[in-house]
């Protein structure tokens, strides 16, 4: 069986390579494959898709160029730049391996396999990627992807979660991985992966140049591989979430220095479902004088282990003399830009922030709402939007029609996450009353968009 394994992937190397150089997705680690940066873009890439790490990878490559900068940013902006990508001990353990490399390696990424395999969060698949591409050492690089096409084209029976399977796929790459062309080689199983063998739904076998030696193909059985056990059911967590506004300023908090998000600010939460009386009991401990207090709608939050299933409120406080409160701070939203690392959720909006962002944009262009430019389309939020078309009509928006919604739409793709950070968090949903609306943001905000409602464009 090794034998006729070993045969199968021989026949691959030369078509796949032709039509890795034909098809090849443009991306701006591959346009300069210095190490340092095939490095960032392979950490960045795991567990997230690669259209929605490009801009994050141009922001952090910017903000961080080579070994030693990584090495010496301070823990906030290091997980500024990093927020939105979610996984955050990634970066952790990218900046222990940056000061690794300044101690050890003058600041450069050693090319030996494994010395990269020594590094802190470089495990063998990322060692194997710079490895062969940046360095082109003749090593396999073996993701998920990876895994996918080698067994349909082997129709290999292995759980791929095992280890041993995975090591398996790598002594048979290993055995057929051609001189001079290993980066090549493993960018082109990746690709193919990621775009014609691709995990999810039907693959696209009339695209492929392997179909003709796949196995899994010929039996008419792509649907059975790869082989993969059951996962455990993820654990789940009921939290009650708080937006504590105090006049303009909203709560946040720092959460513990190791375990989830660790490190991370988030908005103040508790463990299990209160009640409303049992909110405001505990914010009187906080030594907080609740004035108003609203719910809103449940959401929920799935990690790779763990469900949060929240709840959640809005209360207006009496204002403090000060920006702090008990384990709390009180910010502008808008300081969540620099100052504060907060988890953000790619793609979506807070419905609340957004209708606010919505009408200071739309009713008097206000510049202050630009707070990022990686806002990526989001086609829930302006969804979200023609929904509620009508309520704009009620706060005086005479002028709302399909022209001024595509303009809506270029704005919000504008702002991106963070003009939401503050509430980011829960992503709660928003209650369909104009009423709530008014309570949530006070009257002289409502006011403030009938009187600006004249210089809609």
């Amino acid at each position: 069986k090794k034998r006729k394994t070993k045969c199968i992937l021989a026949q691959i190397v030369e078509p796949l390579l032709g039509w890795f150089g034909e098809h090849a997705r443009i991306l701006p680690w591959r346009e300069q494959p210095q190490p340092y940066r095939v490095w960032v873009s392979e950490i960045m890439l795991q567990q997230t898709r690669v259209e929605a790490v490009k801009p994050f990878f141009e922001r952090f490559t910017q903000a961080l160029p080579d070994v030693r900068s990584l090495a010496e940013c301070p823990e906030d902006k290091l997980l500024k730049l990093w927020e939105g990508l979610g996984y955050y001990n990634r970066v952790r353990n990218m900046q222990k391996a940056a000061q690794n490399m300044v101690e050890f390696y003058d600041g450069e990424m050693p090319a030996d396999y494994e010395k990269l395999l020594g590094l802190p969060g470089i495990g063998p698949y990322t060692a194997g990627a710079v490895a062969s591409i940046a360095f082109e050492l003749p090593v396999p690089a073996v993701d998920g992807n990876v895994l996918r096409v080698i067994t349909r084209i082997t129709q290999n029976d292995g759980d791929i979660l095992k280890q041993s399977v995975k090591r398996q796929v790598e002594e048979e790459l290993l055995a057929v991985m051609p001189k001079g062309r290993s980066g090549a080689f493993n960018q082109a199983l990746m690709e193919l992966g990621a775009t014609v063998c691709v995990p999810n739904g039907a693959p696209k076998c009339e695209e492929c140049p392997l179909s003709g030696v796949c196995l899994a193909h010929q039996n008419g059985k792509e649907m059975d591989y790869p082989k993969k056990a059951q996962k455990k059911p993820r654990k789940i967590e009921k939290k009650t979430v708080l937006v504590i506004r105090d006049g303009s300023r909203a709560a946040i908090r720092k959460r513990p220095a190791k375990g989830l998000l660790a490190g991370l600010y988030e908005l103040p939460n508790l463990s299990g479902w209160l009640s409303q009386d049992e909110v405001l009991d505990w914010l009187k401990q906080e030594g907080l004088s609740p004035i108003r207090i609203r719910r809103l709608s449940d959401a929920k939050h799935i990690f790779s282990h763990i469900e949060w299933h929240m709840t959640g409120y809005v209360v207006l406080v009496e204002e403090l003399e000060n920006d702090s409160g008990k384990d709390m701070l009180f910010i502008e939203p808008k300081r969540t830009e620099e100052e504060y690392p907060i988890p953000a959720r790619i793609g979506e909006l807070c419905p609340i922030v957004l209708l606010r962002v919505i009408f200071l944009c739309v009713c008097s262009r206000n510049q202050d709402f630009f707070l990022c430019q990686q806002f990526c389309d989001c086609p829930r939020a302006f969804s979200f939007v023609r929904k509620k078309k009508n309520a704009l009509y009620d706060f005086g928006c005479r002028r709302i029609n399909n022209k001024c919604l595509l303009v809506v739409r270029q704005t919000v793709i504008s702002i991106r996450n963070r003009a939401a950070a503050t509430f980011s968090i829960f992503h709660p949903g928003i209650e369909h009353s104009l009423d709530f609306i008014t309570r949530v943001f006070g009257i002289p905000f409502v006011h403030n968009i009938q009187k600006r409602s004249k210089i809609i464009v």
